[in-house]
């Protein structure tokens, strides 16, 4: 409980301090490149939400752990109908636009924060000790998180920056469709992964490569009937409106299913204690993606992001599989135990 309560304790005072910083890079970064958006509102609200995330985060991760399943479900689709009621309120009855579907997520992630602390934590605790042990264990995971962000999103980033609005929404459209497919591979991924740390841990790897083929196999079932039913997917969850979006649909997809194999064979690294070997994969792939992306975007604008995407995931993935297997090979194992 005490561990519980000041990790929690210690996110929550860290969030707050990390949104000042981030509401300030941002509004530097938008003045600096000159771009057509602006911070005020949605990129405050934006950053409030990911900040307040981390109750549901850790709730969700507690009742994974507990195996409680149909708490899990009523916990995730209760967010969901409540994020859309609220959406529908505020974009449909009180006009509020992009920013009404903004406002929902952020109200939602701010009560379940709410809740989860006076469920589970009640009051503030910090220990530091606890802190100290789990900042020097994390810190390689936490800056692996960092890059995690720019990896997944720089893209947008760049591609932003070529000013065609309405080939970028498109762009984002079909992201957001790709998010909504990918629920299922991440559904699998966090309904197995309590199962991914112990046989890593209990050294099943048979067991382990079997589950992780299954859910290959799986990703690669949903990505082929996806593949045949992409437009008139996007053509109901756009209301007919963005149909151009199609073109990025299953592409996109694709680079959700290949997150999570990143994600499924970092649980396994994870488990080995290999997180210092993690952050230097992070770097090495940030600098790839940076290099490719800012060279192949200006003469490929849009599908030269998806296919530096595409490839630089393929490329992350090789890496962690000869990682894994050779983790006792003396580079490794020093990196392990520095």
């Amino acid at each position: 409980k005490e561990l519980l309560q000041t990790l929690t304790s210690f996110l929550i005072l860290s969030n707050i301090i990390l949104i000042g910083i981030a509401i300030l890079i941002l509004q530097y970064y938008l003045l600096l490149s000159k771009s057509l958006f602006e911070l005020v509102p949605l990129g405050i609200v934006i950053i409030i939400t990911c900040a307040s995330s981390i109750g549901l985060g850790l709730w969700k991760i507690n009742l994974r752990f507990e195996r409680e399943s149909f708490k899990y479900f009523i916990l995730t689709s209760g967010k969901a109908l409540a994020g859309s009621a609220i959406s529908l309120l505020l974009i449909v009855w009180l006009h509020f636009g992009a920013l009404g579907m903004l406002l929902a997520p952020m109200v939602i992630s701010i009560v379940l924060l709410i809740v989860f602390f006076l469920r589970y934590i009640k009051s503030f605790c910090i220990n530091a000790v606890i802190i100290k042990e789990a900042l020097v264990f994390c810190y390689p995971l936490v800056l692996s998180a960092f890059f995690a962000i720019f990896i997944i999103h720089f893209d947008r980033i760049v591609v932003e920056r070529i000013h065609n609005n309405s080939e970028f929404a498109l762009y984002n459209i079909a992201t957001n469709v790709a998010t909504y497919i990918g629920v299922f591979a991440i559904a699998i991924l966090q309904a197995i992964e309590p199962d991914i740390f112990t046989l890593t841990s209990d050294k099943k790897g048979w067991l382990l490569i079997k589950i992780f083929f299954s859910f290959i196999l799986i990703l690669i079932f949903i990505l082929i009937c996806f593949s045949y039913l992409s437009f008139p997917i996007v053509n109901y969850l756009t209301a007919g409106l963005y149909n151009g979006a199609d073109k990025y649909v299953t592409s996109m997809v694709l680079l959700k299913f290949l997150e999570q194999i990143v994600y499924f064979l970092g649980f396994i690294a994870i488990a080995l204690k290999m997180s210092k070997v993690i952050l230097m994969n992070q770097i090495l792939i940030f600098t790839i993606l940076i290099f490719l992306l800012l060279h192949y975007i200006p003469n490929y604008a849009y599908w030269g992001a998806i296919y530096v995407k595409i490839s630089v995931f393929t490329f992350w993935i090789i890496i962690l599989i000869l990682e894994i297997i050779f983790r006792n090979s003396p580079i490794i194992t020093r990196l392990r135990l520095r």
